[in-house]
């Protein structure tokens, strides 16, 4: 919007300053103004189209190039006869006006440009497509961050499960050992008893005999 302000205000500046009783550096600055401008609209206009029509961008900027090559080959063949007609200032006022003419454009398409981008089917398509694209992208990213949790619960739910098992495992095997120890020691209690019984039942034969033999 600014390059189209810049361009009609240089253009008009170098057409009414190229006398010859005004300084060339005059002249020189006007056409700065207008160089500006004209990089800002060119930058600005390859940007939205490509913005508007994404898949069909190569198409859109060849269409551009192609109208800017037309008006190109074309202005040459009559530029000539235009300043022998009008003069130097009227004929370099004639390009000035054009551009004043064609300044409403970026405001215009600032404000309205999505309505008239909706009527058009190639701008349609590609925001459909575009718009499709994101959300598949997001799906997709969004997939592996499901499929990790998914991972951690089953890694978690394992690691409890396989906790649990152990010490069920650690358990069991203490009541075993439990058991063991209490069956040894009746064991040696058993073994011990016996023992005694050994002990006891000799000297008792021995005493026996030992009163059966005294007169």
């Amino acid at each position: 919007m600014l390059g189209a302000v810049c361009i009609p205000a240089g253009l008009f500046w170098f057409a009414w300053t190229n006398y010859t009783s005004i300084n060339w550096s005059v002249c020189i600055i006007a056409s700065s103004l207008f160089g500006f401008g004209l990089v800002l609209v060119f930058l600005s206009v390859m940007n939205y189209l490509v913005d508007s029509y994404t898949i069909y961008a190569a198409s859109a900027l060849a269409a551009y190039a192609l109208l800017r090559a037309f008006g190109g080959v074309a202005f040459p063949l009559f530029t000539t006869y235009m300043y022998d007609g009008l003069g130097i200032h009227w004929a370099s006022s004639v390009p000035a006006f054009l551009a004043l003419a064609c300044m409403p454009f970026p405001f215009v398409l600032y404000v309205f440009g999505r309505r008239i981008r909706s009527v058009c089917k190639y701008s349609k398509q590609a925001q459909k497509l575009t718009a499709r694209t994101f959300t598949t992208t997001a799906t997709s990213t969004t997939l592996p961050i499901e499929l990790e949790e998914v991972n951690h619960n089953s890694a978690v739910s394992t690691s409890s499960t396989s906790s649990t098992s152990s010490t069920s495992s650690d358990n069991d095997t203490t009541t075993e050992t439990e058991d063991q120890s209490t069956d040894t020691s009746e064991d040696t209690e058993n073994y011990n008893d016996i023992e005694s019984n050994r002990d006891t039942v000799p000297q008792a034969e021995k005493q026996g005999a030992y009163e059966e033999g005294c007169p």
